[in-house]
């Protein structure tokens, strides 16, 4: 092997670790914004629960408070 061949060698080895080293980073950039976002649906999950408890909630008050008053006894 020639000299010029093992600088052919090291130069191609260097660009691939660095290619890998750049993909490695955008990998651990996606699953932190995967993280990030499982924790905003989480949140999302959270609340959308608390709402619809108190909508609930609030529909069965409407419903008692819509009921007609009974009749009194001497009509």
């Amino acid at each position: 092997m020639t000299a010029g061949d093992k600088d052919l060698l090291e130069g191609r080895l260097t660009a691939l670790e660095s290619a890998f080293a750049r993909r490695e980073a955008e990998g651990q950039d996606l699953s932190d914004m995967v993280a990030e976002q499982w924790k905003v649906l989480e949140e999302l999950r959270h609340k959308m629960t608390r709402i619809k408890d108190r909508l609930a909630t609030l529909e069965d008050s409407l419903e008692n408070a819509s009921e007609p008053d009974p009749t009194p006894p001497h009509y």
